[in-house]
């Protein structure tokens, strides 16, 4: 009986010796603690712990960041020699977020007889280079003070746990007040941070606080802004009454004027400067310009500034506004006004079709005719036309260099 138990084992023994057997040995990245933007190459090492070469082994490489896809990486087919080991790099990724992850490395190879050391996970940790306004604590949002209160601009900071340098934090209130406060040394998870004193004047305020660091990853949490009433008689504001171009829908050929509406609520003449701005959807400044005016009480005033011409087609944000010294009412400074950018075809008439139609109806129809080109609604060229309503042009005839008028179609099955 023994004689057979140790027959059997020598011949399992001797069926893995001739089985194959590639396995993950560790993750080398990522591990420990990284931070969060930090580029990192994730590695792996495996071994073919056989005597014999492993062919068309398979690596695969993921973490699971918090993305809904997550990262996931891999190299297919490839070979590694007998009793060897290998260490594999993947393509890169930058961790976003800022939290515990876990990081999962397995190979694949066809006739693997121990899947036990295919796969292997590592936790590792994130943080992340964030300094946030949290709230602010003085003057409390939306309280109404008497004139003449003292008091200290206060404002919720959170630090994450990541050693900084300095921070500085801004407070300004109006155009009549600005002060800034320098942190250093080691990090708070939270805390407040007040400025110098402020004596309050009558007016509507709003009070904004700015954290300015160098290499935060986040800087969208960086500014809190909230106002404040202090009761009393206005007798300084200047406001931003409204844009008046450019707005609504603007053509890739129009010559654009920009202008702004601004008025002296005072009770006395007001000379300040209007500024005038536009920027992309993506909060870029494209334009920046700025002129001085000068109002009598209760009067208003149309400002022109230089013209532009927009080749990008997109959404824009136009914005005027004011600034003056001693201003009462920092709510009405700033008038904003969204616009869209779109081709010329897909917004201009002709001026025949116009005069003769002051409402050009759309036509139903099946196919569009030959030669016709079509635009969607955002003026992007349309191919493939589908039921719904499109804006068409039909191509010039051979006698005549002069484009057709665009008219509005319907398209149905």
């Amino acid at each position: 009986m023994k004689l057979c138990i140790l027959i059997s084992g020598f011949c399992i023994l001797t069926s893995l010796g001739l089985g194959r057997d590639v396995g993950v040995d560790t993750i080398l990245a990522p591990s420990g603690t990284i931070d969060s933007g930090q580029s990192i190459i994730p590695r792996m090492v495996i071994s073919n712990l056989n005597t014999e070469p492993a062919e068309s082994v398979s690596a695969f490489f993921t973490i699971d960041d918090g993305t809904p896809s997550g990262y996931s990486d891999s190299l297919m087919g490839f070979n590694m020699p007998a009793l060897s080991t290998e260490t594999l790099a993947f393509g890169g990724w930058v961790p976003r977020g800022r939290d515990s992850m876990v990081a999962t490395a397995w190979i694949y190879c066809d006739g693997d007889t121990y899947p036990q050391n295919d796969t292997f996970r590592q936790r590792f940790l994130v943080r992340v280079k964030d300094i946030a306004i949290t709230r602010i604590i003085a003057p409390p949002p939306d309280t109404t003070y008497d004139s003449g209160v003292v008091f200290h601009p206060q404002a919720g900071i959170w630090i994450s746990d990541y050693q900084w340098d300095t921070i500085i934090v801004r407070f300004a209130i109006g155009g009549n007040y600005a002060s800034a406060c320098t942190l250093a040394g080691p990090p708070w998870p939270d805390t407040a941070v007040a400025s110098d004193p402020y004596t309050t004047i009558p007016g509507w305020w709003g009070c904004r606080v700015s954290a300015i660091v160098v290499g935060d990853l986040h800087p969208e949490n960086n500014i809190k802004v909230d106002t404040f009433t202090v009761r009393g008689n206005l007798t300084v504001d200047v406001d931003a009454r409204a844009v008046l171009a450019p707005t609504g829908v603007v053509d890739t050929t129009q010559i654009v004027t920009p202008t702004g509406r601004f008025g002296n609520n005072c009770t006395d003449a007001a000379t300040f400067w209007a500024f005038f701005n536009i920027r992309d959807s993506g909060g870029a400044e494209i334009y920046a310009e700025s002129s001085q005016a000068m109002l009598s009480p209760g009067d208003s005033t149309d400002i022109e500034y230089p013209t532009i011409r927009f080749s990008v087609i997109g959404n824009y944000t136009a914005i005027c506004s004011t600034a003056m010294p001693g201003d009462q009412n920092s709510t009405n400074d700033v008038k904003k006004a969204p616009f869209r950018v779109v081709p010329s075809q897909a917004v201009e008439e002709s001026t025949e079709t116009q005069a003769s139609s002051p409402k050009l109806q759309p036509t139903v129809m099946r196919l569009l005719p030959n030669g016709a080109v079509a635009f969607d609604a955002m003026g992007r060229r349309v191919t493939g036309v589908r039921p719904g309503v499109y804006f068409v042009r039909e191509e010039p005839q051979a006698s005549s260099h002069k484009p057709q008028a665009v008219r509005k179609v319907v398209v149905q099955r």
